[in-house]
């Protein structure tokens, strides 16, 4: 089956969209990537997603208008990829759209996610699956992570544990014991969320990303500011677990720079700092899971410094991206939303009980069907 998968992560780059082909293969998956863009939002559009993910008050009407404005966003996005060359020979049964989550939170049974499927499906006349975590959460669940059914269709071993670990805006594991025994999977924490969070605040917006971590590289870790960080309670508390911009997002990374300043550390030691603790929460999380493979993917594999560090954090324990797979580790969570969206149209539980802590399987997801003739506005 041909399908689209949407999505935007924590780190709110842009929209990541797949146009990928989907075949089984015996108990796993063989994926096939036909083409793969990832547009950046717009400045004002991403200006007032991020002011929603950090709390800013908005009025009932202005986070409706919001749903659509990103729902808007995406379409054109998955009729971008319609139109490219990659999308002549194939036949695009389903969109799987993430979403761009602006709240999360588990305990309240509450999970946002804004880029209404209404709008995406009626620009581009195919039917979407989206709000892949709702069902979890009435279930009892964390409604995250969603990709370990996934995980587990591309990198189970029969012979061996694998971890797959996306380095997105968070950080987080898939546990893939041998021998058919559950699957487990949970945040661990920030990734390039806090750090981009950071580089933007000491460069005033003239940076958003510390480029292969050379920043990082040139400061010194504050050990000191490094063991407050690591007591935050949330890297103590056991699976299921999963955050995101609730706890690590621009108040977070706002208080880390009002700290670092009371310490008289410098930007680039900010940087070191805020790193090796992705570091050290990743690797003591890999390091207890007893997997001897780590298959990568995510933003922060292009971070020279922080896979240098997991790689020194983890000895003995081989690395690899998803792309010894045959899979874009940039477009992997987007093919995850791809691949759910199939699974939703077969009627396929994907939501895991072992990994979210719901009551019961669940199939994600609520469908809305295409039409014939691609309508609304453009």
């Amino acid at each position: 089956m041909d399908a689209i998968g949407l999505m935007s992560g924590t780190s709110m780059d842009g929209v990541d969209a797949v146009l990928a082909r989907i075949t089984a293969r015996g108990r796993g998956l063989e994926v096939e990537t036909l083409d793969f863009v990832s547009p950046p939002y717009a400045p004002a559009l991403l200006a007032r997603l991020r002011r929603a993910a950090a709390g800013d008050p908005l009025s009932a009407e202005d986070l409706g208008a919001l749903h659509v404005e990103v729902g808007e966003a995406f379409a054109q996005v998955a009729r971008l990829l319609l139109a490219r060359p990659a999308a002549r020979g194939a036949r695009v049964e389903v969109i799987g759209s993430h979403g761009q989550t602006v709240a999360h939170a588990p305990a309240r049974g509450v999970s946002v996610q804004l880029g209404c499927p209404a709008v995406i499906a009626e620009r581009t006349g195919l039917p979407v699956v989206a709000d892949f975590r709702a069902r979890d959460l009435a279930a009892g669940g964390q409604g995250a992570p969603l990709v370990p059914a996934v995980d587990r269709l591309l990198f189970s071993a029969p012979e061996h544990a694998v971890a797959a670990l996306n380095l997105g805006g968070i950080a987080n594991i898939t546990v893939l014991p041998a021998g058919g025994e559950p699957v487990r999977a949970w945040d661990i924490g920030p990734a390039n969320m806090v750090l981009d969070g950071l580089v933007a605040r000491v460069t005033s917006g003239a940076e958003r990303a510390d480029r292969d971590g050379e920043r990082a590289r040139r400061g010194r870790v504050s050990r000191p500011l490094l063991a407050e960080l690591r007591a935050h309670p949330y890297f103590t508390a056991p699976p299921p677990k999963s955050t995101g911009a609730d706890l690590f997002g621009e108040r977070y990374a706002a208080d880390l720079c009002a700290r670092g300043e009371a310490l008289g550390l410098g930007a680039d030691d900010l940087l070191a700092t805020a790193l090796a603790l992705t570091v050290e929460t990743v690797g003591a999380a890999i390091r207890g899971s007893g997997v001897g493979r780590v298959v990568a993917s995510g933003g922060g594999i292009h971070n020279a410094a922080l896979m240098d560090g997991l790689r020194g954090a983890l000895p003995g324990i081989e690395i690899v991206t998803t792309a010894a797979y045959g899979i874009d580790p940039d477009a992997k969570e987007a093919i995850a939303f791809a691949i759910l969206a199939t699974q939703h149209l077969a009627g396929e539980a994907a939501g895991l009980p072992s990994v979210t802590g719901a009551c019961h399987p669940t199939i994600l997801g609520c469908h809305v069907p295409g039409c014939h003739v691609p309508g609304g506005r453009p």
